[in-house]
């Protein structure tokens, strides 16, 4: 008996395995597109990325809308983990590498949310999420989501904003000690711009015996311990003294009405020798203008950041807050002015009296303050 061979087409085998290969071919292709959509179409971008346990940082993967995300233009971004970082505010760098340590640490979920400088120049504040995964080799892996939070910050700025302008109203409303309300304004406003130290001053005196005095001042508790007691004391002994007309930067801004923000005041041709201090830095010296436009008090801040001055600035912060404060400075001076009326008005009264004996005595009102 012949033996029966089942002979099997080959190109029928063919045919049927590339049928098989392009089913899942096209099964693959729909799910990636499934992917894609997915991934450009949540409110941020998700990302992958490595930190290793010598603390480097590697970013595996990040969503399709990163270019946009990030103004970027070329698709090789999305693994070029310096690039990305570069682009982190200089001011957030740090605390950017400290959260995700701490976070790395403890093997915890992380959130962080900073500024970020695109290539525009605009300033975006991105939210971090992600969840850590440690792996064999002691390296953790991180998958999370980023999301685009700058008009929920700049919300929050103008809620604070407007409310440090409330607070700073109120207390002028209600309370008359202008010392007080001076104080207030400036604690807030040192902490806001990330000073070292800050003052008010007030303008008295007329013409060429004008003299800026220091209504209050702040000076940080980092100052202090970097340039030691005796010099923050020779600081405050020249601020006390008074600074007469003519000597410093600060009669320039009383003069034109506009601010002055000075890079390097230590080495700056009009600033007060007694102030050259190394610690000293940059000086961004503030009008107080009464209803009138006359400057009748000055706000100096050494800022560490003048990006954060220049950003108050166009909020209008700074100079919304020297209005206010110019209303109590006028105010103040007003009863100072009342005071000094009712003290004459009570001495020719009594004058009058000594003189004429008591039946002709004449009762003249005090003045009352407003």
């Amino acid at each position: 008996m012949t033996a029966q061979h089942l002979t099997i087409p080959i190109s029928g085998c063919n045919q049927t395995s590339q049928k098989q290969k392009s089913s899942k071919q096209a099964a693959l292709w729909q799910s990636q597109k499934k992917s894609r959509h997915l991934l450009a179409n949540i409110p941020g971008l998700s990302y992958q990325f490595l930190l290793r346990k010598d603390g480097s940082l590697s970013f595996l993967f990040l969503s399709p809308t990163f270019q946009e995300f990030f103004e970027v233009e070329s698709p090789e971004m999305e693994m070029d983990t310096e690039s990305l970082i570069s682009m982190i505010h200089p001011d957030d760098r740090e605390d950017f590498f400290n959260s995700i340590a701490e976070a790395a640490g403890m093997l915890q979920s992380w959130r962080w949310a900073g500024r970020f400088i695109l290539p525009s120049k605009q300033i975006k504040w991105i939210q971090w999420d992600a969840q850590p995964s440690l792996q064999a080799n002691g390296n953790i892996f991180w998958n999370g989501l980023l999301v685009d939070v700058t008009s929920h910050q700049q919300l929050n700025a103008e809620v604070e904003r407007l409310s440090f302008l409330l607070g700073l109203t109120e207390r002028l409303q209600s309370s008359s000690d202008l010392t007080e309300i001076a104080e207030f304004a400036l604690n807030y406003l040192v902490s806001a711009t990330n000073c070292a130290f800050g003052d008010v001053k007030v303008i008295k005196g007329t013409d060429e015996t004008s003299q800026a005095f220091t209504l209050t001042n702040y000076i940080s508790g980092e100052f202090v311990a970097v340039y030691g007691e005796s010099a923050v004391a020779e600081i405050e002994t020249v601020l006390q003294r008074g600074i007469p007309k003519g000597q410093g930067v600060l009669w320039q801004v009383v003069e034109t009405g506009q601010p002055a923000l000075i890079k390097d005041y230590a080495n700056h041709p009009n600033s007060v020798s007694a102030l050259r201090h190394p610690g000293i830095g940059q000086i961004c010296i503030f009008p107080i203008p009464a209803t009138d436009g006359t400057v009748i008090g000055v706000m100096t801040l050494e800022s560490r950041n003048l990006q954060r001055i220049e950003d108050a600035l166009k909020q209008d912060l700074l100079l919304a807050a020297c209005r206010i404060l110019g209303v109590g400075i006028e105010r103040a001076k007003d009863r100072e002015s009342l005071q000094r009326a009712n003290a004459v008005l009570q001495s020719t009264s009594q004058q009058l009296r000594a003189g004429q004996g008591t039946e002709f005595a004449i009762d003249i009102p005090l003045v009352q303050a407003k």
